[in-house]
């Protein structure tokens, strides 16, 4: 197969789970010999195009803004990948489901990952609520297949719009302890020390409810730190806000990658995943796998991930229920060790990239041949 991948900043990946996936799909589809090529702003890339682990990489431009980045770029991709032998063009982000229906004009094969239920986030004005909403009825009926990694998110399309999407769930590696982790350079780096720190990672946006965590840090009796791993580009009064809230033994690190990441993942006492946005969210993931103990806000999204390997409180009562859970975690080491190992043996048994790209292969390749539902 011919396949193109739009709708993200690209790869290698470098901010967010649409990246991730779109690197671990295209990668192990390359390795199956098919003809990938993955579409890259170039904001984050070098405008020369190359190739990464032998994928195609289409570098154009967009323009620098928190509404229209990933609208012009995308708006650009579609129209560059019409004028080629591309087969397949699989989009990523519910707000770019407008895009879907051109491509099947040239007789191209379009599927769409939905994720969660954008317009709930803090971040969008009413306006963009509005258009993310639209997009997600356009999804149902634009692009060919439209996909989506939550049962929670597939239950919301075929209540509200009476269709349902493929549901195709996110995936890890199967991590095991390589060299870089048995170092502890990062630790280092920020004065931290292993099984001593309270972790959350992910974007500094208000949906992500990091205030909670800090107030509720900040009324424990502890000797651990609070390390919050993320930032964010169009963020900075909110990220300011959280920094002006914490106390000397809360550390930001910015944005982390590759071993960094993995060594600063691995290490933590506790990972808690305070988000209140819909979806599945590959830190947890990623946490869970590299066996930490999960403490989730008790959306509906997150308990579907985590099933009985992790814990979760209650988001409505705010700081409340996650101060009294951190002291229950805090106060029970045995029972903290017993779901470190319950996280990692269901992680490996439900998520794996290899068994997605399986399900993205079978997908596009039934389509093609008319035989796809």
């Amino acid at each position: 197969m011919k396949i193109a991948i739009l709708g993200i900043r690209g790869i290698p990946s470098c901010y967010s789970g649409f990246e991730v996936c779109a690197e671990e799909l295209a990668s192990r589809l390359a390795e199956r010999g098919h003809d990938l090529r993955v579409y890259c702003r170039s904001r984050y890339f070098s405008l020369e195009s190359k190739t990464y682990k032998g994928i195609r990489l289409i570098v154009i431009p967009t323009i620098n803004n928190k509404y229209l980045d990933t609208f012009i770029h995308t708006l650009l991709g579609t129209l560059h990948v019409l004028f080629t032998d591309t087969e397949v063009i699989q989009y990523f982000g519910v707000g770019n489901s407008i895009f879907t229906f051109l491509p099947r004009i040239f007789g191209k094969k379009t599927f769409i990952n939905v994720d969660g239920l954008d317009w709930t986030r803090k971040k969008w004005p009413y306006p963009a609520k509005l258009y993310l909403k639209i997009c997600a009825f356009l999804a149902t009926c634009l692009p060919n297949h439209f996909i989506t990694d939550s049962r929670e998110i597939a239950d919301y399309y075929a209540r509200i719009f009476d269709k349902k999407p493929h549901y195709i769930a996110y995936g890890i590696p199967v991590y095991s302890p390589a060299p870089s982790l048995n170092r502890e350079d990062t630790l280092s780096k920020f004065s931290l020390e292993q099984d001593k720190y309270i972790l959350f990672v992910g974007r500094l946006v208000p949906e992500n409810n990091i205030e909670d965590l800090i107030s509720a840090y900040n009324q424990i009796d502890t000797d651990l730190k609070l390390v919050i791993v993320g930032d964010s580009r169009y963020q900075s009064g909110y990220v300011q806000y959280l920094k002006n809230n914490g106390n000397p033994n809360i550390v930001f690190t910015g944005f982390l990658g590759g071993d960094e990441y993995l060594e600063i993942c691995s290490r933590a006492y506790i990972f808690v995943e305070t988000t209140e946005a819909s979806g599945t969210h590959p830190a947890l993931l990623d946490a869970m796998g590299l066996g930490n103990c999960v403490l989730v806000n008790g959306i509906p999204t997150n308990l579907e991930v985590i099933k009985d390997s992790g814990l979760s409180y209650d988001g409505a009562r705010k700081d409340a229920d996650l101060k009294e859970k951190l002291e229950w975690l805090l106060d029970n080491p045995e029972l903290l060790k017993e779901y470190k190992i319950k996280a990692v043996e269901h992680v490996k048994r439900h998520y794996s990239w290899d068994r997605v790209t399986e399900r993205y292969e079978k997908l596009w390749l039934q389509a093609l041949s008319g035989r796809a539902k």
